[in-house]
């Protein structure tokens, strides 16, 4: 009588509910990621084109031009 009213509904328990997530940090993270990675790549591509032509000039005292080129 003196507790709670009697039209109050009883509290339902909650059901198990995913936590929220931050699209926003996912996002960027993701993109960093993903961008790095492009960055990476392209570097990586950059520096592994073939050497086609060696240029030898200058002096050498004990190795001659065909060595060097035989080497490379």
């Amino acid at each position: 009588m003196f507790g709670r009213p009697r039209n109050r509904r009883r509290p339902t328990e909650r059901a198990l509910k995913a936590p929220a997530t931050n699209w926003r940090a996912v996002g960027l993270t993701l993109g960093t990621v993903v961008g790095v990675a492009a960055l990476a790549s392209a570097v990586s591509w950059a520096f592994d084109q073939p050497i086609e032509t060696v240029a030898v000039t200058g002096r050498f005292q004990r190795v001659a031009p065909v060595d060097v080129e035989r080497a490379v």
